[in-house]
């Protein structure tokens, strides 16, 4: 998943995101976990939740916001990695590893 995810992410900057079901409410309130500072993540939280209150769906996206709000893509950056450690309670020496620990946590949240 996290090499699919890596292969996704070299597509260019405006191609949409279609994930084909409507979860952005909640997988947002897993990445505000994740990375709770993040100004682009919570704007887009306000902006989807008007949409879904218009019940208007939430995707597609583009890859240029994917970039800035969604940690499994983000499993390099700095904040995503102490995030992860964090929760796991142990270094992660790789993004590989890093995504693991986050699906782990997501798949329990």
């Amino acid at each position: 998943m996290y090499q699919s995810l890596q292969k996704l992410s070299q597509l260019p900057n405006d191609t949409l995101i279609f994930c084909t079901h409507e979860y952005t409410l909640g997988n947002i309130q897993f990445a505000k976990a994740v990375d709770p500072e993040n100004a682009s993540l919570i704007n887009f939280e306000i902006d989807a939740q008007e949409l879904r209150n218009l019940n208007i769906p939430t995707v597609p996206t583009t890859l240029t916001l994917e970039k800035k709000i969604n940690p499994f893509i983000r499993c390099e950056q700095r904040k995503i990695i102490d995030s992860a450690q964090n929760f796991s309670g142990r270094l992660l020496s790789d993004p590989v590893k890093v995504f693991t620990v986050l699906r782990e946590w997501k798949n329990n949240f």
